[in-house]
């Protein structure tokens, strides 16, 4: 079955939501808790219908007028002392091993609902190559990152990478001539000319001396 397909009072792989709530696919009832339907009605747990009707793992199953309720709610129950107790004690790396050690029985039809729920989205869930000569690494970007171009920051910043981006990360001559000192500019000045505010006055005022012929100073002819 693929996803759109006809299942059921719904589509494989979609949600329906009316003004009632969700739409079920094994009974056609519009509910604002379609989690709790399935397991009273039809006997099955949350995970189990969305393996059955081609949805994605993390697709809620309650409406969205009840799921801000509950956001609420919890937001509440956090500010409380014994939420900000059980926020001080969870253990996010543990809970994170025990979710990964799980075992996996989902269909490659429910693969392709989810694929097919972020197709289009900008450079999410293709193959991005890194940008680092030295690198080359393919990877995927997330979603907080879909115009991401380098693999990690070490990439990014590498003066292999700096090289090739106009004159950042290249050797610059100071242009007051009483100064001549090579610097290298950084990333917001790139286009700089003199190694410091005190060389660039000093430049500017020859320059302007010489335009009022007055040869008088040491930097009165600039180079």
């Amino acid at each position: 079955m693929k996803v759109g397909d006809e299942d059921g009072h719904g589509l494989y792989g979609l949600l329906e939501e009316t003004a009632d709530g969700l739409v079920c696919h094994e009974c056609g009832r519009a509910l604002p808790n379609l989690g709790l339907h399935a397991w009273r009605g039809h006997g099955m747990t949350a995970a189990q219908y969305r393996e059955k009707h081609g949805l994605q793992r993390r697709r809620g199953l309650v409406a969205s007028t009840l799921r801000a309720r509950i956001q609420a709610n919890a937001a509440a129950r956090m500010a409380t002392p014994a939420g900000q107790a059980f926020a001080a004690a969870r253990d996010p790396q543990r809970a994170q091993d025990a979710r990964l050690n799980q075992v996996s029985t989902w269909r490659a039809a429910t693969y392709a609902s989810t694929r097919a729920a972020f197709a289009g989205r900008g450079r999410l869930g293709i193959e991005v190559t890194c940008q680092n000569p030295e690198c080359g690494a393919v990877f995927c970007p997330l979603t907080s990152a879909r115009r991401r171009r380098f693999c990690s920051r070490t990439c990014a910043s590498s003066r292999a990478v700096r090289a090739g981006l106009g004159r950042l990360g290249t050797e610059v001559t100071c242009r007051n001539p009483e100064c001549g000192a090579v610097f290298c500019p950084l990333d917001s000045a790139y286009r700089r000319r003199f190694c410091s505010r005190r060389c660039a006055s000093i430049y500017s005022r020859s320059l302007r001396r010489a335009a009022a012929g007055d040869s008088s100073g040491p930097d009165a002819t600039p180079r």
